[in-house]
């Protein structure tokens, strides 16, 4: 089974991931830095419209590695109207890349090509869904504004100062969590001992006592009623 202590270890060689594997520019990264800091919100996200997500897959993966992200599509449109579909001549579309030593997506559509990069380090169907649904638009679950409610952080623990930012919160002005419950079972929450600087010492304490973190199975129920509700979702079921 996936392990998401070791998942939420796999860090970028260079400073262009947020949070770990939220991929961005230099730029990008500075701009939403100095957003954060002084308005304590950053850019809404854009949603794909009408939940269609055109798709390629490179060819650098191996029929197995092809097969795990398909399942991490097939599981996250049998749960959601998120519908996605292999690329024609559509403009925005998700491309899949192999990567070298991280798995990383930007968060919503952003426009014209957008790459997920999937490493053979993290190539794991949890880990495809992660990075599927920040694709979507979901943020990592402990930055929600209102998360000091819910767990502690452990500053002195994290391996150096520059993982400060992995662990920054949002504004309530940004942050749309469509008065859903904080969730410590996301597949969008980091593992209790996140960029620890030893293993076994906790970064993160949930305030409700042993309450999972860091899973990397499936979508927990919130994260299908998030998806299913930032999309306007009407299902059957």
């Amino acid at each position: 089974m996936f392990s998401p202590l070791v998942y939420s270890r796999i860090e970028p060689t260079k400073p262009k991931s947020f949070e770990g594997d939220i991929s961005m520019s230099r730029r990008e990264m500075k701009s939403m830095q100095t957003e954060i800091l002084f308005t304590g919100k950053i850019h809404p996200v854009h949603t794909w419209r009408e939940g269609l997500v055109p798709y390629l897959l490179s060819s650098k993966f191996t029929p197995t590695e092809k097969e795990t992200i398909m399942e991490a599509i097939r599981d996250i449109s049998g749960d959601t109207c998120i519908q996605f579909i292999p690329r024609s001549k559509e403009t925005d579309y998700i491309d899949f890349v192999k990567g070298e030593n991280k798995c990383s997506s930007k968060v919503g559509k952003i426009g014209n090509r957008q790459e997920i990069l999937m490493s053979p380090q993290c190539m794991r169907h949890g880990t495809v869904v992660h990075e599927l649904l920040h694709a979507l638009g979901l943020y990592h679950e402990q930055s929600r504004p209102d998360r000091d409610n819910y767990i502690t952080i452990l500053w002195d623990n994290l391996k150096n100062p520059n993982s400060k930012i992995n662990f920054e919160k949002y504004g309530t002005k940004f942050w749309n969590e469509h008065k859903l419950p904080y969730d410590y079972s996301s597949i969008m929450h980091y593992s209790s001992e996140a960029f620890s600087k030893k293993w076994g010492e906790k970064t993160i304490v949930p305030k409700t006592a042993n309450a999972p973190m860091g899973q990397r199975a499936s979508m927990s129920p919130f994260d299908k009623l998030k998806i299913n509700m930032m999309y306007n979702c009407r299902l059957d079921n």
